[in-house]
């Protein structure tokens, strides 16, 4: 028994102390126009009533791995970056925050194993960030940043990713069906084409308005052969879920097939009633339904684990994946 109290007193006190941890209140600031979430470049700051331990994890979609960074109590003049790979397969970039109120100026230089090369030097804003690929620079497995300023000190970091290359990832995702879209489906591409009129609601893109508030859950790729053009799993997977996606004017009932390809799910809508069933396996390439008589293939990609699709309201949904650069790369555009 004496243990046992001893052991419940080290919790509570344990307890105790943590609890002003737990239950401050934190406020978050962003150091770059544009607000968290979609927004490619954020440097968020969070302050306390007592000091906690705070961190900002970073990861992506379809990059092999990713990494997170401890965050810093104060500016400084002088970071030393010691780590830092370019080659095939790896992206280093080098984030530089100005929490200041008047812009300061940078000059950041790389060190790798030929000598020192000289990298960028400009002058940031006040209260914004800068980020700066290191490839642009060098091509190397072996770099390291040195970043000075002056005028104030700056936060800075070395994020790093492996990304798969270009080769890997076409062997690894084909496209969808044969032949090249008849019309382009990135909103800048889609928008100047000329095929849908101003203010349509029937564009192709990621996002594009639909009726009401509702927005386009993914991209429409339109064959060249229309109606009836085999669509083919883009990786091989297993189906999760088969039904009616929508049910055109014409009465005509499309149908969408969930395909669970590991690393993420794709969701290929709009078709002919499909000879797959939920728990099917599927190999790359193989035909998993007919394009229906909206003439296009609607395809949608989610995080692993999702079990259905959905309509977008309001912000991204934290499951939903633009799928646009997948098959930009899918298709060799």
């Amino acid at each position: 028994m004496d243990n046992a109290r001893r052991a419940c007193a080290v919790i509570l006190t344990c307890v105790a102390l943590l609890l002003p941890v737990f239950a401050c209140f934190f406020s978050a600031g962003v150091a770059q126009g544009g607000p968290l979430g979609n927004d490619r470049g954020t440097s968020p700051a969070a302050v306390a009533s007592v000091i906690p331990g705070a961190e900002r994890s970073t990861s992506t979609n379809l990059r092999q791995w990713a990494h997170d960074s401890v965050g810093v109590t104060k500016p400084s003049s002088t970071w030393y970056l010691a780590e830092g790979c370019t080659a095939p397969g790896y992206e280093t970039w080098v984030l530089v925050q100005n929490p200041n109120p008047r812009p300061v100026r940078i000059g950041m230089s790389f060190l790798t194993g030929e000598g020192q090369v000289d990298g960028p030097s400009e002058t940031i804003p006040s209260e914004s960030r800068r980020t700066y690929n290191v490839a642009d620079y060098v091509s190397t497995y072996d770099v390291s940043t040195v970043v000075t300023s002056q005028g104030g000190g700056v936060v800075c970091e070395r994020a790093m990713y492996g990304a798969p290359t270009r080769e890997d990832h076409e062997s690894s995702i084909i496209k969808p069906f044969e032949g090249e879209p008849l019309y382009p489906f990135t909103t800048d591409g889609s928008v100047a084409c000329g095929h849908w009129p101003p203010g349509s609601l029937d564009y192709p893109y990621f996002g594009a308005p639909r009726n009401g508030t509702r927005l386009h859950a993914g991209i429409d790729i339109y064959p060249e052969a229309g109606a009836g053009a085999p669509v083919f799993a883009v990786k091989d997977g297993r189906v999760i879920k088969v039904d009616v996606f929508y049910v055109r004017y014409t009465g005509e009932a499309t149908y969408a097939v969930l395909v669970d390809h590991g690393d993420f799910v794709a969701n290929y809508g709009e078709l002919q009633p499909p000879a797959v069933r939920p728990g099917d396996p599927v190999k790359q390439g193989q035909t998993i339904g007919l394009v229906s008589g909206t003439l296009q293939l609607h395809f949608e990609m989610y995080t692993p684990g999702t079990t259905s699709w959905l309509s977008w309201y309001g912000p991204q949904p934290a499951n939903l994946i633009d799928p646009t650069g997948v098959m930009l790369e899918a298709f060799g555009i």
